[in-house]
């Protein structure tokens, strides 16, 4: 058995002698695990890489808060050698946020050595403008990346500050970000002294709330321009082209209410040489029509751009100058575009400031894919149903619209409050361009679309009849034509089916109209109704008959619901104010 250890007495002096051996010892192994652990380490996959590819994934951990360093640090020693010896990785680390204390900020600096640093400034105050603001920017020769966001107007101190921090010249800045907080009615003026005019290697502006000196040579030899703006001088025609014919390698353009609106919307600008943005991937102006068509009609995009386009139109109380305005916009945007091709996808139509306000979205296909590719079109309509003279203003839009607009390659529609603003002889003629199209999705509004498919179809009737009377050889077998000759699948939301057209009710319309087609062999595969008014069971029944599958969702509202909580000041559907009001909001956050 084991011996018990002798107690040593608390006067003997070999007490602390000891001590001091046992601790030796416990050192001892101590360290001899720690050489062990480190060996260990060393043999671990990971740690078989070499010092610069682990520091660049370090760089990939930094964060906003100095509390990353304890998670790669902590783990070994190799790691943590390397991620304090590591100036690029301090480097992308200066972050300054408002009302909060940074003491490790010098040290970060120090640590950044001569590394390119990527500096963060959010929001911050006064005091701390004074302070680490000044050291951080003191840095400038060694800036790459700058955002920066503050608060207030141009007479603002915080504003006037900052800007005097921007004097020095920055030769290897590539990214420049300055933001508002909030945006109002105005716009902020940049000096034209800042960084001393000297950002060679400046290729990413972004402003939001600030507007340049259109004449800088910092807005010269981008890849990425993103401006948006509400009051402030705008640039000029001849500004602008500069500034783009100097960015041959332009790949994202975004200007938001900073477009030249010089000429008179009645002339429009004669088509000058195309400046064709061959490496243009995202392509986003917003302005009033003119200054969208004093762009347009000056560039083409290259296939695969993503386009969105904004406008406003007009007042609502001058439909006429409104109506005047789409033919010329729609014009310009299709000559700046791929004619043999249907770019657009999304149309919205919407009343802002009294004004008709237009967004047009689109994706052109790569310059691989073939010309006749494909694409869906949406158009969303939440104009007031306002009549003058010339008729619903919402009708007058939509018809310049759809008269301007290509459906050759769209094989799926979507209307959605439209509300049977465009006439029947507009959709006429727009049917017979859609000879692809597979399916409809209507809601709020569809009779005028169903009336214009009748009305085509008794005009393909008659004029066969005509043949047949000519003596063409077609009375035992007469040719069996057909309009929209793919549509498959027809979705219907929020319908009044008591209407009618010539003494025919909306059902017996639809049921006409189907039986025709599946008699001529152009069967439906499918029709979708949901919260329809004034639709029965036995409507259903004559539908299933003729359509290889009827969904209802079993409502049968009844004709006027005037009364109900469930619509608005227009006679729309609730639903329908809703989502338009959400799209507001979103456009009105941007």
């Amino acid at each position: 058995m084991r011996q018990p250890l002798q107690i040593i007495e608390a006067a003997d002096p070999t007490r602390e002698d000891a001590r001091r051996l046992i601790d030796q010892e416990i050192f001892a192994l101590e360290d001899c695990a720690r050489k062990l652990k480190t060996r260990r380490n060393l043999i671990s996959p990971i740690n078989q890489l070499p010092p610069e590819t682990l520091s660049r994934i370090f760089a990939f951990c930094v964060t906003q808060s100095i509390t990353w360093v304890r998670s790669v640090t902590h783990i070994c020693r190799l790691w943590r050698d390397i991620a304090l010896d590591s100036p690029q990785v301090w480097g992308t680390m200066v972050t300054i946020q408002g009302h909060r204390t940074h003491p490790w900020l010098e040290e970060v600096l120090r640590r950044s050595k001569m590394a390119n640093l990527s500096v963060a400034i959010h929001r911050p105050t006064l005091k701390q403008i004074s302070s680490i603001v000044k050291t951080a920017l003191s840095h400038t020769e060694h800036i790459a990346t700058l955002r920066i966001e503050l608060t207030g107007r141009a007479n603002n101190a915080k504003i006037k500050q900052m800007f005097a921090l921007l004097e020095s010249s920055a030769p290897i800045l590539s990214f420049f970000s300055l933001r508002s907080r909030y945006i109002g009615s105005y716009s902020v003026p940049i000096p034209d002294n800042i960084f001393n005019g000297e950002t060679p290697s400046l290729r990413q502006v972004e402003l939001r709330g600030y507007y340049p000196n259109w004449s800088s040579s910092m807005l010269h030899n981008l890849t990425s321009l993103k401006i948006l703006a509400n009051t402030g001088t705008q640039p000029t025609t001849e500004q602008l082209i500069l500034i783009l014919k100097s960015s041959c390698y332009l790949q994202q353009l975004e200007l938001i209410n900073c477009l030249p609106t010089e000429g008179d919307i009645a002339i429009l600008p004669k088509r000058v040489d195309d400046m064709i943005l061959e490496h243009l991937i995202e392509f986003r102006i917003s302005s009033t029509a003119l200054g969208c068509m004093n762009i347009l009609n000056r560039i083409s995009l290259r296939p695969g751009t993503k386009v969105w386009v904004g406008a406003n139109c007009g007042k609502l109380s001058q439909p006429e100058d409104s109506g005047v305005q789409l033919g010329r916009f729609f014009s310009s945007l299709a000559s700046s575009l791929d004619p043999k091709a249907t770019p657009f996808q999304k149309l919205l139509i919407r009343a802002r400031s009294r004004c008709v306000v237009l967004q047009m979205m689109a994706e052109l296909p790569p310059a691989s894919a073939p010309m006749d590719d494909h694409y869906d079109f949406s158009v969303s309509c939440s104009l007031p149903p306002i009549v003058n003279g010339n008729g619903s203003i919402r009708q007058q839009v939509l018809t310049s619209a759809f008269q301007s607009i290509s459906f050759r390659n769209v094989v799926r529609l979507q209307l959605i409050g439209c509300d049977d603003a465009i006439l029947p002889a507009t959709w006429f003629s727009c049917l017979r361009e859609m000879p692809i199209l597979r399916s409809i999705s209507i809601i709020n509004g569809a009779y005028n679309l169903f009336v214009a498919l009748r009305m085509d179809l008794e005009f393909l009737i008659n004029q066969e009849k005509l043949e047949a009377g000519l003596g063409r050889g077609y009375d035992d077998n007469p040719p069996r034509m057909v309009v929209l000759p793919e549509l498959q699948t027809i979705h219907v939301n929020s319908v009044d089916f008591s209407r009618s057209y010539n003494g025919t009710q909306f059902a017996e319309l639809l049921i006409d109209l189907f039986i025709e087609r599946y008699e001529r062999g152009a069967v439906l595969h499918g029709l979708s109704l949901s919260w329809c008014r004034c639709i029965y069971q036995t409507h259903v029944g004559d539908l299933e008959e003729v359509i290889g599958a009827v969904h209802w969702d079993g409502l049968g509202l009844p004709a006027d619901d005037s009364d109900s909580e469930y619509s608005d000041e227009y006679g729309s559907s609730a639903w329908w104010q809703v989502n338009s009001d959400d799209e507001d909001s979103e456009d009105s956050e941007e």
